[in-house]
């Protein structure tokens, strides 16, 4: 299989946005993701159906999809107290913005977090891209970690 490094932070931007009219492509042989916006939808999207094989539509999650992250992350927190007190944030509104701020009493787990959530989103990319024969590397960068929430 073919490896290809996508910059993990345009990727999981791309794949957490869900702002109307806004779509993003990834170039499955430069690993580089497009933004299509209203000023470059004609010139990119020429350019998508002239090389149709050659993008991929990036999709981005669902608030459902972000919420089971969540939910399987948290059941596999090692310690119990702090497994207790995760899955009480996500209770009620607000669910993620509770569960963030609580994640900072630990930065371990907070660590663990980003980069659970970063190979999570990326996994349907992931099956898609290996359906072609293509493996997919989420580059970092030198010494950085996951997009913070």
């Amino acid at each position: 299989m073919r490896k290809l490094r996508v910059p993990a932070r345009d990727l999981l931007f791309a794949l957490r946005n869900r702002v109307p009219g806004t779509v993003h492509f990834l170039d499955t042989e430069t690993g580089e993701v497009i933004p299509v916006f209203g000023f470059n939808r004609d010139k990119v999207m020429e350019q998508v159906h002239a090389h149709r094989e050659r993008y991929l539509r990036l999709a981005p999650e669902t608030s459902r999809q972000g919420y089971e992250i969540v939910k399987r992350f948290i059941n596999l927190v090692g310690r119990a107290e702090v497994r207790h007190e995760l899955e009480q944030t996500i209770q009620g509104e607000h669910a993620f913005r509770k569960f963030r701020e609580r994640l900072e009493q630990w930065p371990d787990e907070k660590l663990r977090w980003q980069k659970y959530r970063a190979e999570m989103t990326a996994d349907s990319v992931r099956r898609r891209l290996a359906e072609s024969g293509i493996t997919l590397v989420l580059d970092f960068g030198p010494g950085h970690d996951p997009q913070p929430d």
